[in-house]
């Protein structure tokens, strides 16, 4: 069996689909060595563009971009996702795994079965992120792909029902994804202390990262430190500051929150450190070294963010919509992530309870123990070889 794998987004290790294209590749020639010799498939990566990642030697690649338009945008994508099908039928694939939503749609007198994982359906929810007719344009012709693809796999079981409504009743498989092998071991007092120098903080802020989109509610965490801190005042108590991670776009950018903006806005530039992108080695320090870590986003097709959080014992503050109760489990601070007097009820609460920390910290490493990209790997797979 020849299987194509479309692992484009090896080329944006920092995202979500990034991270799970990365180590779903890390993790299969594991899978495949418990496999007898003659029923190993062969495996072909489509990418976009040189990985720079090591890779099992036996994967073979096949790297092109479209012949009219090398820059990296939404038609781009388009001209790709098209394009990758007529590669994968010319290689002679019979099954065809996209590790994402994508565009791609095979002809009905093809023999290659598409198996497709979907993370998000974001642009049904968020009209925002389509704002422009190329987006409009990439979109349905996504959502043409996850129609005619042969089978689906979502990523929990907010996503699935999601699916549902776009697609019918049509059985849609769910498969959690795992957490980096960095998040694997805690990290040292040590480790923990070299990190936090360089980024100029000490232990015991409130955290919050996984990017500064808009539906990540970034203003939500500072609306309500900002209502926290007014409380604190009025008893003469002092808060912890604030650490923000993450890419700081322009104010133009519309799907981005004017963190900068918002900050000088309330008040807030002696409390808030703002990172910028942090490296995923130094995210586990970076967590340890929280009091604890909030996460309102409006929604998830997963939320690897929190997952992370919990491994590393850090008691969680999130939203309880999409799919981070399922995630989350009963380890952390369910609220209602658009009410920002609930997100600052919530932070004070497990900044003033210690018994809480504990036992939130105590849960949130058995929680996050219960997904791991081994199990998710065996179930794609399984998808995969089923006719």
């Amino acid at each position: 069996m020849r299987i194509g794998i479309n692992a484009s987004f090896l080329r944006k290790p920092a995202t979500g689909i990034g991270q799970v294209t990365l180590h779903f590749l890390k993790q299969l020639p594991v899978l495949l060595s418990s496999l007898p010799d003659g029923e190993r498939p062969e495996i072909i990566l489509y990418t976009q563009e040189p990985t720079g990642e090591t890779l099992d030697s036996s994967f073979r690649t096949n790297t092109f971009l479209p012949r009219w338009w090398k820059r990296d945008d939404v038609l781009r994508e388009w001209l790709w996702e098209k394009r990758v099908a007529y590669e994968a039928e010319r290689d002679g694939c019979d099954v065809f795994l996209s590790l994402f939503q994508s565009a791609t749609v095979f002809d009905r007198s093809s023999s290659v079965r598409h198996v497709m994982i979907v993370h998000d359906l974001i642009p049904r929810i968020f009209p925002e992120y389509l704002a422009k007719y190329s987006q409009r344009f990439h979109w349905q012709m996504t959502e043409r792909g996850i129609r005619f693809a042969d089978a689906l796999i979502a990523v929990s079981e907010s996503t699935r029902r999601d699916l549902c409504a776009l697609v019918g009743d049509r059985r849609v498989t769910v498969a959690y994804p795992g957490i980096s092998s960095v998040f694997e071991t805690l990290p040292s007092d040590g480790e923990i202390s070299s990190v936090l120098v360089r980024y100029g903080l000490k232990r015991g802020y409130i955290y919050h990262g996984g990017g500064l989109e808009i539906r990540k509610n970034t203003e939500g965490v500072l609306r309500a430190y900002a209502l926290l801190q007014a409380e604190k005042k009025k008893k003469l108590l002092s808060l912890p500051p604030l650490v923000i991670s993450g890419k700081v776009y322009e104010k133009t950018n519309k799907l981005a929150t004017d963190v900068v903006g918002l900050i000088e806005e309330l008040g807030l530039g002696r409390q808030v450190h703002l990172l910028g992108h942090v490296p995923a080695v130094d995210l586990p320090a970076l967590y340890r070294g929280a009091k604890f870590f909030v996460f309102p986003s409006k929604y998830e097709g997963f939320g690897l963010p929190v997952l992370e959080a919990l491994s590393m014992e850090c008691p969680v503050i999130a939203s309880s919509n999409s799919s981070l109760p399922e995630v989350c489990g009963e380890a952390a601070i369910l609220i209602d992530g658009s009410d920002v007097s609930d997100i600052s009820i919530a932070m004070d609460r497990v900044l003033m309870e210690s018994g809480l920390r504990e036992i939130l910290s105590h849960q949130g490493r058995r929680q996050a123990a219960r997904f791991s990209y081994g199990k998710f790997t065996e179930q794609v797979f399984q998808v995969c070889f089923s006719s």
